[in-house]
């Protein structure tokens, strides 16, 4: 696999750096350490340079989160439970009900922040979630004890 993936990226550069990160997120089995390290490594011994790498590789992460994103827009509970049923889905271990587990739950969170705990060890924070509106509270996911 090391000797297509470096063939493969020789061949196309930055645009096949970008396709396989890209396919890595969609197809997880593809390893990302392999492109990445192969990739970094041709960087010492072709025309792609450092940069070039981590931006194509960053726009491949990109595209890749974006198809799955548009997959998970598009895939109901009700198509869930269907593809679940599939006999290949079946085979895999997987059970209609699993279907159940993907519904989204509301969550309600504080509309505004008007103190944060012990406010004297981090002022920044405190002013800047004190004097405007945010949608979560940061005490909520920071203990400052």
């Amino acid at each position: 696999m090391n000797a297509w993936i470096t063939e493969f990226i020789n061949q196309f550069g930055y645009f096949a750096i970008a396709l396989l990160i890209a396919l890595e997120n969609v197809f997880p089995p593809l390893p990302s350490e392999i492109i990445l390290t192969m990739s970094g490594f041709m960087t010492t011994t072709t025309s792609l340079s450092i940069i070039g790498v981590v931006i194509a590789a960053t726009i491949g992460s990109l595209i890749g989160a974006l198809i799955l994103y548009a997959l998970g827009r598009q895939l109901t509970v009700n198509r869930l439970k269907r593809l679940l049923g599939h006999r290949l889905f079946k085979l895999l271990g997987f059970h209609q009900d699993d279907a159940k587990k993907a519904e989204a739950k509301e969550i309600t969170m504080p509309t505004s922040v008007d103190r944060i705990k012990n406010t004297e060890r981090n002022p920044i924070v405190s002013i800047a979630n004190t004097k405007c509106e945010v949608n979560v509270s940061v005490s909520q996911y920071t203990n400052f004890r």
